[in-house]
């Protein structure tokens, strides 16, 4: 489902902080709208950071 909305540019990057919680670091791109005159469509570049259970839960199923 999350491939209609977006595009993971990298495989996520999964690291714990010293105290061992964990924060998950991901790069998306989402494109929208018509081609332009060089055949591309727009696109809009985020990044998305997850923490705790949540992040070291996504971890597994999210590749690129």
């Amino acid at each position: 489902m999350f491939t209609k909305l977006f595009r993971l540019s990298r495989d996520p990057e999964l690291r714990y902080l010293t105290d061992g919680t964990a924060v998950m670091n991901l790069v998306c791109v989402y494109t929208y709208g018509k081609k332009g005159s060089d055949g591309k469509k727009p696109s809009q570049w985020f990044e998305i950071s997850s923490w705790g259970k949540q992040a070291a839960g996504l971890h597994p199923y999210l590749h690129k």
